[in-house]
């Protein structure tokens, strides 16, 4: 958990902030509460998800949680291996669609888009992309609960494959 605590201290910097003036914005808060968070990752839930609001962090809000909704909230799912298996497909093939539907060329910033676009990379893309974690996250746990995988040696292994990719910075893990 300190990387989270690394990201809310980037996160934080980001916008500018200092520790005092995040802690402000939380009742009952400290600079040294934040500054505990920070070095320590440990941030019990109400304040991280006040702190995710007031940040308004996607990055941070992802880290949390894994994704924009919870797949232990889904507990009307068929989690058999086929099921799974063929919505992952069904999701990705609908999010490839929906990416290859807009164009980004020249498209940096918020103010470059205009209102029809902004409204269609929403509805079509990002709404697609979180159905796509969720199935992807469902996915997983169906390949693990089904055929004992062991989950977090998946994770050491995607976190030694970014880093030789260089998308992790020395000193993250």
């Amino acid at each position: 958990m300190k990387n989270i605590g690394l990201l809310l201290k980037s996160e934080r910097k980001r916008k500018g902030m200092t520790q005092k003036q995040l802690a402000n914005l939380i009742p009952g808060l400290t600079r040294s509460s934040i500054s505990k968070y920070e070095s320590s990752g440990n941030i019990p839930q109400y304040n991280i998800e006040k702190i995710i609001e007031i940040l308004k962090s996607p990055r941070l809000k992802l880290a949390v949680s894994g994704t924009v909704v919870e797949s232990i909230l889904l507990d009307k799912v068929d989690l058999s291996p086929l099921a799974t298996q063929q919505k992952m497909i069904e999701e990705l093939e609908e999010t490839l669609d929906s990416l290859k539907s807009i164009s980004l060329i020249n498209k940096l910033r918020a103010d470059d888009l205009n209102d029809n676009e902004r409204e269609v990379v929403f509805q079509e893309v990002l709404v697609q992309i979180c159905d796509l974690a969720i199935c992807s996250n469902l996915f997983m746990t169906s390949m693990a609960e089904n055929f004992n995988f062991d989950i977090s040696k998946l994770e050491k292994h995607e976190l030694n494959k970014m880093k030789k990719k260089g998308y992790i910075s020395r000193g993250l893990y």
